[in-house]
């Protein structure tokens, strides 16, 4: 009792951390104490101690859990170690020394002779050795914190990997490789940040010092597309947990997640277009790998390795597979958040322009011919940063991330459907041009299109035919003109660029459409007053204007319009129930070989079918030959709920079935 009166008297230990530093506030004031002659007599004059402290189970956890790692402070069972070995007051006395003896010990192996290290095992001295250096590293700055960072970092490796430490009398436990793991990896970050913020060349041979000599980095490995030198900074995901997100996609393994960055206006080169994305937020795990594990020469080799979070799933580590260290959520939200261009929804459609030549297809990760697309085409008023909740839940599955990559069509959305749908077909074949054009790969040939509202609507077109000018013609028809697109006085410029819009077939590598909240049959909102005056002030793309003006006109002629007045219909317009688009739309004819799910949402609750997610009818989103359809309780963003997640995750696994 006595000796927990003055722990709290004079350590003034705060309450709600007084279990976890209880055993070390002890240990000095029985130091204290022993030093002080009055105290001294009082204690040995019948003072009676206790030899329990009550903390509760509620606190127990903690107070086993603290550490370095965690706190700051020494775990209970190094501090245990330090006492039973009689090297606690040299420890208190001289961290350095004593530290430097424990690495002497673990060096020629009388790291046996500790209370804890029985059967000839180093290893528990080791699990001591790692604590202290980071802690010792953790209260240092400079060239003195990567000494200790480098001996921390190398002896968890040696502990995790060391072949030699392997055998059945090893006196190691789980936990403690967790731990071990744990303290690697975080030490590794240090190191990476020591070259990243001194702007210290990766790609070079370099030395860093540690408490047993040096270790020499001899070169580097690389799989990223990119040197890692190129990149302006990295973003170590240690430093962060994601916000806003329905769950954080991370991968526990070793390493450092990193994620590579350039400034928001770096574009990448005319052929790397599609590419824009990953170089401004490449998803990158940073590992030291050691050459060798004795230290008695004085310096150990290491190699730094990075690798692409999109191609690896497994490292092999002198004999050990593990996962690399991976952070998906990080990786979107630096990704998404960098790229202005694909996150503001409303001035895309209202100033179509305004997007420039960046509308197109856009890839999460370096093409891989072993690995089938997956295409997200979002809706009206909208931006790619809309599909991050259901990549970053998808990307949490190593399944999907073995067998699927990502690829993101941004586009001004105020723009005709036709229109988009021929900008996104253009995108498709021009993709399959560059990476499949001898038709050899069947991944490709398994691609998938999720389009959420409106984007629903251009996804299924890249599975429907116009039956050659049968399309345009019946458009002219729905716009009262009795006569054949043939018909029309256009240049040859003119009769190409429509064409593009209206004269296509199926594409025949898009197996699998994945629609949510799309209004097949349009919506009635289209036709609100608040609509129409949204439709009225969007600008539609130059390009498209001027090529279409002198068609238009005419098309009013011969309906006996006003050709000074015509108006050019923007998406608003098509979303119209009774707009020649919807009419048309629904009239075009679908090969057999595609298969098409629907995931709907429901304001009032899930599985109702004759309601209404807020903007689309259940009427309207409903396809009578889906292979699959679901109900949610959800408004019309119902892509962002978990369970559209869950649901197109299990549509991509049955995929993967199917031959």
């Amino acid at each position: 009792m006595i000796l927990s009166f003055l722990s709290c008297l004079f350590l003034k230990v705060p309450q709600r951390t007084k279990t976890v530093r209880l055993y070390s506030a002890r240990l000095k004031v029985r130091r204290f104490c022993l030093q002080t002659p009055l105290l001294g007599i009082i204690l040995a004059c019948g003072a009676c101690t206790s030899y329990q402290t009550r903390i509760g189970r509620e606190n127990w956890v903690a107070t086993m859990a603290a550490s370095a790692l965690t706190n700051g402070e020494i775990s209970y069972k190094t501090r245990q170690f330090l006492v039973e070995n009689a090297i606690d007051e040299d420890y208190e006395e001289s961290p350095d020394k004593t530290i430097a003896n424990l690495s002497e010990c673990v060096q020629d192996g009388s790291g046996a002779t500790f209370v804890f290290s029985d059967y000839g095992d180093v290893r528990p001295v080791l699990n001591v050795l790692i604590e202290l250096c980071m802690k010792q590293a953790l209260e240092s700055d400079g060239e003195e914190a990567i000494k200790y960072w480098t001996s921390c970092n190398f002896y968890a490796f040696k502990l995790l990997f060391d072949p030699s430490l392997r055998h059945e009398n090893s006196n190691s436990d789980y936990l403690s490789e967790v731990a071990a793991l744990r303290y690697y990896n975080i030490s590794a970050s240090y190191i990476f940040s020591y070259f990243s913020d001194k702007k210290i060349p990766f790609m070079s041979t370099r030395e860093l010092p540690s408490i047993f000599g040096k270790v020499i980095v001899q070169s580097s490995k690389s799989e990223l597309l990119w040197n890692p030198d190129s990149f302006e900074k990295f973003i170590v995901a240690f430093d962060y947990i994601p916000s806003s997100l329905n769950s954080h996609s991370y991968v526990s393994g070793a390493g450092v997640p990193l994620v590579g960055t350039h400034d928001e206006d770096f574009m990448p080169s005319p052929a790397d277009r599609e590419l824009v994305f990953l170089q401004r937020a490449y998803p990158i795990t940073f590992l030291i790998r050691y050459e060798n594990f004795s230290t008695k020469t004085g310096s150990v080799e290491a190699n730094f390795e990075f690798y692409n979070d999109f191609k690896t799933e497994k490292l092999a580590i002198c004999g050990i597979e593990m996962p690399p260290t991976k952070d998906f959520s990080i990786m979107l939200s630096s990704m998404l958040d960098k790229n202005r261009f694909f996150k503001d929804g409303l001035l895309s459609m209202l100033r179509s322009d305004r997007m420039g030549d960046l509308e197109g297809l856009y890839l999460l990760s370096p093409y891989d011919e072993n690995k089938i697309p997956v295409v997200f085409v979002h809706g009206l008023m909208s931006a790619p940063r809309t599909w991050t909740q259901v990549i970053n839940t998808l990307l949490a599955s190593a399944e999907i991330r073995q067998n699927y990559q990502f690829w993101l069509f941004a586009y001004p959305t105020g723009q005709p459907v036709y229109y988009t749908a021929s900008e996104l077909r253009k995108s498709l074949l021009d993709m399959k041009k560059k990476y499949d054009a001898d038709n050899k790969n069947p991944k490709f040939s398994r691609m998938i299109i999720v389009g959420h509202s409106m984007g629903g609507l251009v996804s299924r077109l890249m599975t429907l035919d116009s039956g050659g000018e049968k399309l345009a013609d019946e458009l002219l028809k729905l716009h009262s003109v009795d006569k054949k697109f043939s018909d029309l006085k256009l240049s040859e410029s003119e009769k190409e660029f429509f064409s593009e819009i209206l004269v296509f077939e199926s594409l025949p590598f898009v197996k699998r459409v994945i629609f949510l909240a799309t209004p097949h049959k349009g919506s009635e909102i289209a036709e609100w007053s608040i609509a129409k005056f949204g439709s009225s002030i969007i600008s539609l793309p130059t390009h498209f204007a001027e090529k279409s003006r002198r068609a238009f006109k005419q098309i009013a002629v011969l309906a006996g319009n006003d050709a000074a007045r015509i108006e050019m219909k923007t998406s608003i317009d098509n979303l119209d129930p009774n707009s020649p688009f919807v009419k048309s739309y629904n009239a075009l004819e679908s090969p057999g070989n595609v298969s098409k799910h629907s995931v709907i949402g429901d304001q009032d609750e899930a599985g109702k079918k004759d309601g209404s997610d807020g903007v689309v009818p259940y009427w309207s989103s409903h396809v009578p030959d889906a292979q699959s359809e679901i109900v949610l309780k959800s408004g019309h963003n119902v892509h962002t709920k978990p369970q559209a997640a869950k649901e197109i995750r299990r549509i991509m696994i049955e995929h993967l079935k199917e031959k």
